[in-house]
């Protein structure tokens, strides 16, 4: 009869930190421009990553989100994604890593920028069309509120390390699914509502960190190329 600990330890292919080891280690090899979007979940990280590999719109209906959370399963079922990006308009490639949004799952940001300490970041919101619009807009306050304590987040943990702050050129806000908003409102007025500008103030004393804000549409791919023309340049 087998005994406990006997064979494979299954426990690991549910383990986020042996995951993320997994992933770091290619990201270790890599020799490219390193960039991390964050932000929380539903704002369309992946969606982005997936259009700029392509160049087509990705069809959303099948892409998995990043990490799923499951009462049946606390810890999650990991399933990073790394995405190797070469665009023909700017004369670098990027190598980008899909990171949760959950805020039970943020522990994994701390990792990924220690570790990754990369050149660039987007911090992606978007306007979410709820139950409790804020203008009349369809903006929710409950929405722009999870944009604000995520961005927190990561500003912290920036200035937290000396390394990452240090090697940090690039830190960009996107406003995306312009498509959806863009008559309803502005990414200026959907920043003031996240408190985007007011919280990266802090990172102003960076003095080699570039810090902006613009809009996007990540599933057809509105001013997107401006925005990595932009973000090289500022490397």
């Amino acid at each position: 009869m087998p005994h406990h600990g006997d064979g494979l330890d299954l426990s690991k292919l549910f383990d986020p930190t042996a995951w993320l080891n997994f992933a770091i280690g290619g990201f270790k090899a890599w020799r490219g421009l390193s960039v991390l979007a964050f932000g929380t979940t539903r704002v369309g990280k992946t969606t982005l990553w997936r259009y700029l590999e392509s160049g087509q719109p990705p069809d959303t209906d099948k892409i998995e989100r990043t990490m799923e959370i499951t009462g049946a399963q606390a810890g999650g079922d990991p399933k990073f994604r790394m995405h190797d990006v070469k665009l023909s308009y700017v004369p670098v490639a990027f190598r980008a890593f899909d990171v949760p949004g959950h805020e039970e799952l943020r522990h994994t940001w701390k990792t990924l920028l220690y570790e990754v300490k990369p050149k660039a970041i987007l911090f992606m919101i978007d306007h979410d069309a709820g139950d409790r619009p804020v203008g009349g807009t369809g903006v929710t306050a409950a929405r722009m509120e999870e944009h604000a304590n995520a961005f927190e987040h990561l500003r912290d943990l920036i200035l937290d390390n000396d390394e990452v702050s240090g090697n940090l050129r690039s830190l960009v806000a996107l406003a995306n699914k312009a498509d959806a908003w863009h008559s309803d409102t502005t990414y200026g007025e959907l920043m003031k509502r996240a408190r985007i500008r007011q919280l990266s103030s802090e990172l102003h004393g960076l003095k080699r960190l570039s810090t902006r804000s613009s809009y996007c549409s990540a599933l057809y791919g509105d001013n997107l190329k401006q925005q990595m023309r932009t973000l090289v340049g500022e490397l």
